[in-house]
């Protein structure tokens, strides 16, 4: 029974081993084809977007060039107007269904010369776009629609030396553009496609979709996602995705010209576009289940060839326990097998060494007993912990810093202010000590003790300054100037001790007590090292000497400026 709860339970571990990275890899198969279709998706899109705007540009551009020329007959003042005005004639009766219409520099319109059917412009030209002649020299006007047969307005303005003088306007035909967007939906995107082109205000200039033209694009389009005017919030190449006022969700691409203030979306059915992911994933799961079925029969395979040693190793250990211990056991198997039994009998042989030896020690304590009290055998069986010191004398610099007047501090600044910027205070003191090559000795009170190899005497300067420029920011910050730090740097032979039973190095001695002295006697704001400390450094800082601090304690002592230029 318990042979099969093993093979059991290893089958079990193997299918849960399996499975979920089979379904993991098989996802992450599904998810790398989903954004292969993605991508084509659209590049396809794009490409059809990109191809409709290019054919609508090129019908503006061409109806602005004809405009263009109109302007240019129109403003030949050595020509007399009657002679202008045949010319042109001349030039519209040229083009097929061809309208020109001028309008004065009111905006009201003047003459209108024409081959065919004139179209309905304004007789009136509005604000908005005299503003935009004025300052693009041209510009677009409302689409037109008639009986499912779509126009679009354009004007260019007649100005000379700065001075409009009128204006000119047409209108050309987008039916072909409607045709193109219909067959390219079907042709180039498939199931459920549809290609549109908006402009101002969103107005459908073309579309494969029957009755939008001249419709205004609203929410569930790709055109309404932006405050503002949409049309200039993309540019070509954008994709997205939406949803229709039906919930369906849709894959757009978008195509715009903030020249032309115009937009062109090809998108499908996000259902379509991602029609084959279902199928893959279902191939998926097979695939996993499948995989997690071969683990399991090699997990079985695995574990029958396990439980034979792992038996002959429990028939070892009980036989060994018959024995008291005494013999080793035999296991024979795969080389963990081997190894385990092998560890057994290192076991068993470190519990006969405690035994013996518990039965040595027993044996003393029997004879001991004879001789002594109770209490002498105690104190001779008891040991002591003790603490190892070990010391040794080096070459440093101390730098002894702490805040001025801490009395005052706790009078003057309110607790919770004084906590924050002492945190600060040690978090600096220790960083500039650290940044500067030092170690943090330790702490005592409000001070901070930073030690440094003698050579790095200036470095241990350094980081005093760093300290009560530091402290001074502090003070400023928090608004509290009674809030400042000094400095005391000595140089010498110093006492480096390791003490306690973890290791701890510290300086001991007199040259702690000469730095605390020196910080002491300083100013706030000040630095003061002694002789050594300067010998050291030498002409590479500005010494100001100062009278001793204690009775001589430290004779020849110097001031050093915290001002400095290297932050």
């Amino acid at each position: 029974m318990r042979r099969a709860r093993f093979l059991h339970r290893a089958v079990l571990s193997h299918l849960f081993v399996a499975l979920p990275p089979a379904l993991l890899l098989g996802f992450l198969v599904a998810d790398a084809h989903r954004r292969a279709l993605l991508v084509e998706t659209h590049h396809t899109q794009i490409a059809v977007a990109s191809r409709l705007l290019d054919s609508f540009s090129q019908r503006i551009d061409a109806t602005f060039t004809f405009l263009d020329t109109a302007e240019r007959v129109l403003d030949r003042s050595e020509i007399p107007i009657e002679a202008r005005q045949e010319l042109l004639r001349a030039f519209v009766a040229e083009r097929p269904q061809a309208a020109l219409v001028i309008y004065g520099s009111d905006g009201r319109l003047d003459t209108v010369l024409s081959t065919g059917i004139v179209p309905p412009l304004p007789q009136l030209l509005d604000a908005e776009v005299k503003r935009r002649l004025v300052s693009d020299g041209r510009a677009l006007g409302e689409p037109l629609v008639d009986q499912g047969r779509a126009r679009i307005e354009l004007f260019v303005v007649w100005m000379r030396e700065g001075e409009v003088l009128g204006y000119l306007g047409t209108t050309a035909p987008l039916v072909e553009l409607s045709t193109l967007a219909a067959a390219q939906a079907v042709e180039l995107i498939g199931e459920g496609g549809e290609v549109d082109l908006v402009g101002p205000n969103q107005i459908y200039f073309a579309s494969s979709v029957p009755g939008r033209l001249g419709s205004r694009a609203g929410v569930g389009t790709p055109f309404v996602l932006t405050e503002g005017d949409p049309l200039l919030a993309f540019g070509t190449g954008a994709s997205l995705r939406f949803e229709t006022t039906e919930k369906e969700a849709r894959l757009a691409a978008i195509a715009s010209s903030a020249k032309l203030r115009v937009a062109v979306a090809a998108s499908r059915p996000e259902a379509v576009a991602l029609a084959s992911i279902a199928a893959v994933k279902k191939r998926v799961v097979l695939l996993s289940l499948f995989a997690a079925l071969v683990a399991g029969l090699v997990a079985l395979l695995l574990a029958r060839s396990m439980t034979k040693p792992i038996h002959a190793l429990a028939a070892s250990v009980r036989a060994s326990m018959k024995t008291r211990v005494k013999a080793a056991i035999e296991a024979a198997g795969t080389h963990e097998i081997e190894a385990l039994g092998s560890a057994f009998n290192d076991l068993l042989a470190e519990v006969g060494r405690q035994k013996d030896a518990t039965r040595r020690d027993s044996l003393v304590q029997l004879r001991l007993a004879r001789y002594l009290s109770p209490e002498v055998l105690r104190e001779v069986l008891t040991e002591e912990q003790k603490v190892r010191s070990t010391a040794r004398e080096a070459d440093v610099s101390l730098v002894y810093a702490d805040l001025v007047d801490g009395t005052g501090l706790n009078r003057e600044i309110e607790k919770v202010k004084l906590v924050s910027m002492l945190g600060e205070f040690f978090a600096l003191a220790c960083a500039a000590v650290e940044r500067r090559g030092g170690r943090v000795d330790r702490y005592t009170g409000d001070a901070v003790i930073g030690v440094f190899q003698k050579e790095r005497a200036e470095d241990a300067v350094a980081a005093a300054k760093d300290i009560v420029l530091d402290t001074a920011r502090i003070a400023a910050r928090f608004g509290a100037p009674i809030f400042a730090a000094s400095s005391g740097i000595v140089t010498g032979r110093g006492l480096l001790g390791t003490l306690g039973v973890e290791g701890e190095v510290s300086v001991l001695g007199a040259l702690v007590e000469e730095a605390a002295l020196l910080q002491k006697g300083a100013k706030r704001g000040e630095i003061v090292v002694d002789r050594r400390t300067k010998e050291t450094i030498g002409a590479r800082e500005e010494w100001q000497s100062v009278a001793a601090v204690a009775s001589g304690t430290v004779p020849d002592i110097f001031r050093v400026a915290a001002e400095r230029d290297d932050r």
